[in-house]
């Protein structure tokens, strides 16, 4: 029940943004990077799309995201990112990991 949920949120969200948006497939963070706060503050490497996706400190949600993003990568986890591509680089609006 709870997955259900999740991902129905996760659907309902993503129609806020715009059409080019996506969600990536399961993938591993293979590598991570702290810059200052708005320029692509916390990135997460290892996207095959774009090299790094970032989330900035000022976005919605960033310490639960970067919270999140941390914990796959400590434990070798498995996330699938919801992407908004700005400016020629990959913006995460959302996270969904793995088991």
């Amino acid at each position: 029940m709870k997955r259900l949920l999740v991902l129905t949120l996760l659907f309902v969200s993503a129609q806020v943004y715009a059409d080019d948006a996506y969600w990536t497939s399961g993938l591993t963070i293979t590598g991570i990077e702290v810059a200052d706060a708005e320029n692509f503050y916390y990135r997460a490497y290892g996207v095959p799309s774009c090299g790094f996706a970032y989330v900035n400190e000022s976005d919605s949600g960033s310490k639960a995201k970067i919270a999140t993003l941390l914990a796959a990568y400590s434990m070798g986890k498995t996330v699938s990112l919801f992407i908004q591509p700005t400016n020629g680089y990959c913006h995460i609006r959302g996270i969904y990991m793995l088991n």
